[in-house]
């Protein structure tokens, strides 16, 4: 890791690299491979989150939107975008259970034995519950900061749908800070910016 920019594109890199990358150092690695071209900063990432907060604030109390820089936008844009990240966070890698606010599996087995008498009707129900709960995923939180934040540092892109799940792994490996700086900088490669404006040109 020392040597990162001159042994990057070594064939022993590449070998270890399909190796795979031990976890205690997988977030470094991929923070080094993706680099920050953008020159994102904690602080940047600190003011885009708070700008996100704010909208969110203000859409839950039904106020006016806040004017800011990307003005340009609609209103009604940046709220789909804050819908969307609502929508996808529930169903991003849903069987982790970390990522969901509140999740609730339910498997009913109901079976109705109904018996009639001369002059009484009964019936009788079985229910069987199982329930599986996973309340506050512990990621939850962080991937809807970083997912808010990127829509108000490119208003131009929002949020599509889709970007949580690259966000969640993301996470898994880095902080909050640097998972938004590589998240940005690798959206803001040629190939997948294409694809997330849907720029086919």
């Amino acid at each position: 890791l020392p040597n990162w920019e001159t042994m990057w594109c070594s064939r022993k890199v590449r070998d270890l690299w399909w190796q795979g990358i031990p976890p205690s150092v997988r977030g470094k690695v991929w923070s080094l491979a993706i680099g920050n071209e953008l020159n994102i900063t904690h602080e940047l990432f600190d003011i885009c989150l708070a700008r996100a907060k704010e909208r969110w604030r203000s859409l839950s109390t039904g106020g006016s939107e806040v004017e800011n820089e990307d003005a340009g936008f609609s209103a009604a844009d940046r709220e789909a975008s804050l819908e969307l990240i609502k929508l996808d966070i529930s169903r991003t890698f849903p069987n982790l259970c970390i990522f969901q606010q509140v999740l609730i599996f339910v498997d009913f087995h109901v079976g109705l034995q109904k018996s009639f008498q001369k002059r009484k009707e009964r019936e009788s129900t079985k229910l069987q519950q199982l329930w599986s709960w996973c309340l506050g995923g512990p990621y939850h939180d962080m991937l809807h900061s970083i997912l808010g934040a990127y829509t108000c540092y490119r208003p131009d892109v929002g949020y599509v749908q889709g970007m949580s799940f690259i966000a969640a792994v993301l996470i898994l490996n880095l902080d909050t800070a640097d998972a938004f700086i590589a998240f940005s900088n690798l959206l803001n490669k040629p190939c997948q910016m294409a694809f997330f404006r849907v720029d086919h040109g």
